[in-house]
């Protein structure tokens, strides 16, 4: 590889492999279940750790390159980043919990990466990222709740929107 040694990149997609199929068998056992009404608050649980598992496999990217200083590589890992952003968010739309559970890791990585240089010209990346995960945690919370409660009542659009901006504004 060009950063990376090779051993330690196939150990990354090993862990997210693993992390994908642990939440791939959850979902599998979930759709198994005979009882008519399961216990709801263990399955999102379930569903919530797996999410966690799945979003900080993606997020031990950083230890792999937070010491590589090559500009590519860098919007690499953002890339990276925001695109298993955007999978989990789609993925657990149903399950805010599970959604944030898998946020956290990777957001909380990619400020540690995006912040671990103080190199010159990284600002507008800097920047970028922000604007990339507050958009990311907007759609999420516009999937989540505020979509939910629009279609009950569809005149408190501008409400929930209001919402979603102040909402994400303080995350």
């Amino acid at each position: 590889t060009f950063w990376v040694a090779f051993p330690l990149v196939l150990l990354w997609f090993t862990m997210i492999t693993a992390a994908a199929l642990l939440s791939y068998g959850t979902a599998d056992r979930y759709l198994k279940v005979l009882d008519p009404t399961p216990d709801i608050v263990s399955w999102q649980r379930k569903f919530a750790a797996t999410e966690a598992f799945l979003g900080a496999s993606w997020a031990l990217i950083l230890p792999l390159l937070i010491g590589v200083t090559d500009p590519i590589a860098r919007t690499f890992v953002l890339m990276v980043m925001l695109l298993a952003a955007a999978m989990n968010t789609m993925m657990s739309a149903a399950l805010p919990v599970a959604v944030y559970a898998g946020m956290v890791p990777i957001s909380l990585a990619m400020a540690a990466f995006m912040f671990s240089t103080g190199q010159q010209g990284t600002m507008p990346l800097i920047i970028l990222a922000a604007i990339a995960l507050f958009l990311i945690w907007t759609l999420a919370t516009w999937f989540l709740e505020a979509r939910i409660h629009t279609f009950l009542r569809p005149d408190a659009v501008a409400d929930r929107l209001i919402y979603i901006l102040i909402a994400n504004l303080l995350i």
